[in-house]
């Protein structure tokens, strides 16, 4: 009876440290894509450790130069949001003539690029659970819960959007029905009065709208941009007289920038 139930304990022990080494071996992967995402992306200019004068291209970039990441006292004053951001935000023509303005609390050197277009949100999330280490903290924000929200945010969106349509179709065929009725009392076909369910059309449409952006939101979490994602040129869709302040542009972010 001992030996047994020294079993079942061994048995359980084993269950419980499977599970450790599972959710172990989650977080040591996470670290680890980190690591080789900020190697590849990161460390030419912010080096290896995230210390200046590290990177290889550190010396020849103009002031000011990147931050120093292992900088504890300045990197713990910025939010684990505030570096995703830095990471993945809107690209700026950053050249003095003719270029987007940029304030004065801006966390990223002119210099740095945006990788909003280049990396999914949790490769994003993984190099900024990898800069927190270079100065010795670790990453606060729940990654998992984030992506439980967006794929919660997508339900829900779709159910709007199938009460949406359903309001839609049952207004439509009632107003079909009441241009049917119409037409046998008339003796003469009778019109539609779309006008009858033109606020439930608007609504699906709209519902439509949201359903796709959060289907978008979802996919980019884990892929990458671009992928199975058209992208329209500008340069098709603007005025040809626009085309040229467009090439114009280009070449200056072109130069002055990379």
């Amino acid at each position: 009876m001992k030996a047994a139930r020294l079993g079942i304990i061994g048995l359980m022990v084993g269950v419980v440290g499977g599970a450790a080494f599972m959710i172990g071996g989650c977080a040591n992967e996470q670290e680890k894509r980190g690591h080789e995402l900020y190697t590849h992306y990161c460390s030419d200019c912010h080096g290896e450790s995230g210390k200046q004068n590290q990177g290889f291209n550190w010396s020849a970039m103009p002031d000011p130069k990147p931050k120093d990441l292992s900088n504890k006292s300045e990197m713990g004053t910025f939010k684990d949001e505030e570096l995703f951001t830095t990471i993945s935000r809107d690209m700026l023509d950053t050249s003095e003539e003719g270029g987007d303005p940029i304030g004065d609390d801006d966390f990223a050197v002119p210099t740095m690029p945006t990788f909003k277009y280049t990396l999914s949100e949790d490769e994003i999330w993984a190099i900024v659970g990898h800069v927190r280490t270079l100065h010795g903290m670790k990453m606060e924000f729940n990654v998992a819960a984030r992506k439980t929200s967006l794929e919660e945010g997508l339900k829900a969106t779709q159910a709007k959007f199938e009460q949406a349509k359903q309001a839609y179709e049952a207004a439509e065929k009632k107003a079909s029905d009441e241009a049917e009725r119409k037409s046998e009392q008339l003796k003469k076909d009778v019109d539609v009065d779309e006008s009858a369910y033109a606020a439930e059309q608007a609504a699906m449409v709209q519902a439509k709208k949201e359903m796709d952006a959060a289907q978008v939101a979802l996919n980019n979490f884990s892929t990458r941009p671009g992928k199975g994602t058209s992208i329209p040129r500008p340069d098709l869709t603007v005025k040809p007289a626009e085309v040229a302040k467009l090439v114009d542009r280009g070449k200056r972010l072109y130069e002055n920038k990379y």
